[in-house]
C-alpha cells in the first residue's frame, strides 16, 4: 500500500544519506576534538585514515536514521495530501 511505500522510500532515503554523510561526520569529529595546535586538514585525515574506520558508527546512524527518515517521509507526504485536498497551497500560492 501506498503508507508502506512512502515509509520505505524514506527509510532507503535515510540510509542513502548516511552512506554519503558519515565519512564527512567522521572528519569533521576528527578536526572538533583535534588540539587547537595541530591543525589537521580533510584531506590528511582521509588519506591517513582506512575506508572502515570513516564508517564506524554506521550501525547506531542507521538504527536513529531510519525510522526517523521514514516516519518524516510520511508525514510530509501526508500533510502535502491533506494540503493539496483542501485547497490550501491554491490559497497560498494565489492560485484560482
Amino acid at each position: 500500500n501506498r503508507l508502506s511505500h512512502l515509509a520505505l522510500s524514506g527509510a532507503l532515503g535515510g540510509v542513502a544519506f548516511w552512506l554519503i554523510a558519515l565519512p564527512f561526520d567522521h572528519v569533521k569529529s576528527r578536526i572538533q576534538v583535534s588540539d587547537e595546535r595541530t591543525s589537521f586538514s580533510i584531506f590528511s585525515i582521509l588519506r591517513n585514515t582506512p575506508i572502515s574506520q570513516l564508517y564506524l558508527g554506521f550501525g547506531s546512524a542507521i538504527a536513529r536514521g531510519v525510522p526517523g527518515s521514514a516516519i518524516v517521509f510520511v508525514v510530509y507526504a501526508r500533510v502535502f495530501d491533506f494540503l493539496k485536498k483542501e485547497n490550501f497551497l491554491d490559497l497560498v500560492f494565489n492560485k484560482k
